[in-house]
C-alpha cells in the first residue's frame, strides 16, 4: 500500500509530466511551471484539523523553480504562508510579507483562538518577521496545516492555463485532498472558485450559511458542512476577497470577525 508522500511524489511526476506535454513551463524551459503543495508532506500524514486552498499559484513563468516542489518533501514544517518570498507588484517581498501571505497568518491566527481585532492589525503589519507578528500558536497551526491550491499550474489568472491543464487541475486538488490525515474538520477555501470546486467534489446539496461582509462590494462569506466523501463532516469555509487593495480594509475586519463566529460556533480545530 503506497504511503501518503509516496503517492504525493507521484502527483508531483504526473503534474510534471502534464506541464511537458502542454509545454507549460518556466523561464528555464527545464522546470515545469506549477506548484502541487504549500505545506510540508508531514502536515498531511499529521494535520492540524485546517486545510487551506487557493484555487491556483499565480505569478509570471519566472517564479517556476525546482525548490518550490521539492521543499514540501525535505523539510519538515515548511509553509509556503511562512518561509516563501512572493512577488507582489513585480517585485519580490521579504518572507512571509506578500499581503495574501500576511492575510492568511492573520486567518490562522482567528483559527488559533485570537480576537479578530488583533489578527486584523497582524496581517496589516510587514515591519515583523511572520514568527513575530503572529506569535507561536498561529506558526504552528499553518506549520502543521496542510495547504495547496485546487489547479497546481501557475498563471496570473486561471484562464491563462491551458485548458487540458485547468480540466486536470481539479482532479489533482481533489486526490490532495483526499490524502490529508487526519480528515480535517474545517477547510478554508481563499477563492470563490475554490469553494466551488471543493463543494462539488464533496457534495453538499445543501445547509449553505451565508453572511455579507461587504454587501456594496457583494463579499460574501460562506460555509456548509460536507456531506459525502472523504471530507465528510467538514467545515467548508468560504472566504472573500482577502487580499485586494481596494477592498481589504472594507472587508477584512468584518470577514475575521465572521470567521470567528462561526468557527466558534463549530468548535476551535483540536491541537
Amino acid at each position: 500500500m503506497s504511503s501518503i508522500r509516496e503517492e504525493l511524489r507521484q502527483l508531483r511526476e504526473e503534474c510534471t509530466a502534464k506541464c511537458r506535454v502542454h509545454g507549460w513551463m518556466g523561464t528555464d524551459p527545464k522546470i515545469p511551471n506549477f506548484c502541487l503543495l504549500y505545506s510540508s508532506v508531514a502536515s498531511f500524514e499529521a494535520g492540524s484539523g485546517v486545510v487551506i486552498l487557493g484555487m491556483n499559484p499565480a505569478g509570471p513563468p519566472s517564479c517556476a523553480t525546482r525548490r518550490e516542489n521539492e521543499i514540501p518533501f525535505t523539510e519538515r514544517g515548511y509553509s509556503a504562508y511562512l518561509d516563501s518570498s512572493w512577488l507582489d507588484g513585480g517585485r519580490d517581498q521579504s518572507r512571509g510579507q506578500h499581503r495574501l501571505q500576511r492575510a492568511v497568518q492573520g486567518i490562522a491566527m482567528v483559527m488559533a483562538g485570537a480576537d479578530p481585532c488583533v489578527a486584523m492589525e497582524a496581517s496589516r503589519r510587514a515591519d515583523l518577521e511572520p514568527e513575530a507578528r503572529i506569535g507561536p500558536d498561529a506558526v504552528a497551526l499553518l506549520r502543521n496545516t496542510p495547504s495547496g491550491n485546487i489547479v497546481p499550474y501557475r498563471a496570473s489568472s486561471l484562464k491563462d492555463i491551458p485548458e487540458p491543464l485547468r480540466d486536470h487541475g481539479p482532479m489533482v486538488g481533489k486526490r490532495v485532498l483526499c490524502l490529508v490525515s487526519p480528515a480535517p474538520e474545517y477547510v478554508i477555501t481563499l477563492a470563490t472558485d475554490a469553494w466551488k470546486s471543493v463543494r462539488k467534489l464533496s457534495g453538499s446539496p445543501s445547509g449553505v450559511h451565508e453572511e455579507a461582509v461587504n454587501k456594496q462590494l457583494n463579499r460574501t462569506y460562506r460555509d456548509v458542512e460536507l456531506t459525502d466523501g472523504p471530507l465528510k463532516g467538514a467545515l467548508l469555509i468560504g472566504l472573500p476577497a482577502v487580499v485586494r487593495d481596494k477592498v481589504r480594509k472594507d472587508v477584512t475586519p468584518r470577514m475575521l470577525s465572521v470567521l470567528a463566529q462561526r468557527v466558534r460556533k463549530h468548535g476551535l480545530p483540536r491541537s
